[in-house]
């Protein structure tokens, strides 16, 4: 997975993801191009079947220990809300997206939700009352604070869309105030939360590849607002408020 994200970092330096905003004719060599919605489902819903799976597995030692029942949950309510509410919510003449794109969303997500899964049904046996430790609580609150900010921000880009579906405009409240990509860094905090919560390697593996992934998209947005936008916020930051 770290591995993964390295490359991934690597290959975003040279080529922009080709949907969404960036999609254009040459978004054709990539693959035909298929509706947003169904793609999102289908590269999302492996996470949520992985905890199907491993939730009915007798063999699945540690799903229904406290701590691991929680960030199961954390996982799926994520993953629930990305593969079943998000492309309900999308507008209808939301933008198709590339074979390409959908297939390796969906490898990674194949990949990441059984090495999620499978690390808290298996291999990680959390102490007694360690749901009720600083550090547990802790990353839970960083997670809610990145998942409702992620929720926030999708809310306000579907209100800019739904004013004019075949225009875009600036984002403005919450945390776009800040940055160019609130979504994305609602995401980061997000994951980095479950990170903490978690501790371990699976956890840092999974926020480590979605830096990898998120930030290099989050520059190429902002670019592409500051050419397309005169008036942009000088002030605004690309995901990391102050910072980049």
């Amino acid at each position: 997975m770290i591995a993964m994200g390295v490359l991934t970092f690597i290959v975003l330096q040279f080529v922009n993801s080709p949907f969404g905003k960036h999609t254009s004719m040459g978004s054709m060599s990539f693959g035909p191009l298929l509706p947003a919605r169904t793609c999102w489902f289908i590269m999302e819903c492996p996470n949520l079947i992985h905890i199907v799976l491993r939730l009915s597995d007798s063999l699945s030692l540690y799903s229904y220990r406290p701590a691991n029942f929680t960030l199961l949950m954390m996982f799926g309510i994520h993953y629930f809300n990305r593969s079943i509410i998000y492309p309900l919510r999308m507008n209808r003449n939301a933008k198709p997206m590339p074979l390409a794109v959908m297939l390796c969303a969906l490898f990674f997500c194949s990949i990441n939700g059984y090495l999620q899964v499978c690390s808290l049904c298996y291999s990680n046996r959390f102490p007694e009352g360690y749901c009720y430790g600083i550090r547990f609580l802790f990353g839970v609150c960083i997670f809610i604070y990145g998942f409702f900010t992620n929720l926030q921000s999708d809310a306000i880009l579907r209100g800019l869309k739904k004013q004019n579906e075949d225009e875009y405009r600036i984002p403005k409240g919450g945390m776009f105030e800040f940055v160019s990509c609130a979504n994305f860094l609602g995401e980061i905090i997000e994951w980095a939360g479950f990170c903490i919560a978690c501790n371990s390697r699976a956890s840092f593996a999974f926020w480590f590849y979605t830096c990898c992934n998120l930030i290099p998209r989050a520059v190429s947005h902002h670019r592409w607002y500051k050419a397309h936008f005169k008036d942009y916020p000088v002030e605004r930051k690309a995901v990391f408020p102050y910072m980049v």
